[in-house]
């Protein structure tokens, strides 16, 4: 098992081998304790993608649902490709 400290900086990965960001925080359901999603700084260039703006100093971030991961070792693999990707607006 992971601790969540272990987690923060690691590379996310969609399923055809794209990068998508890098995990930053993850968010809890605080009724039922579990991880429900990753809050995930995506690339600047995927902003678009996601329908997130791009910010000027800060890079913009969505949440990913923990049931998209497929696996978790030196990075965190996804099950979607990239442009199957659904994602939530983080701090819009």
């Amino acid at each position: 098992m992971e601790k969540i400290s272990d987690l923060k900086g690691k590379s996310i990965i969609s399923a055809d081998g794209k990068s998508v960001g890098r995990l930053v925080d993850l968010s809890i359901d605080e009724v039922k304790w579990r991880v429900t999603s990753m809050v995930v700084e995506v690339e600047p260039a995927l902003a678009a993608l996601f329908g997130a703006k791009k910010k000027l100093l800060k890079a913009p971030r969505v949440k990913i649902g923990v049931d998209k991961v497929e696996l978790i070792g030196d990075v965190v693999k996804l099950h979607d490709n990239l442009q199957d990707l659904k994602v939530e607006l983080h701090g819009v």
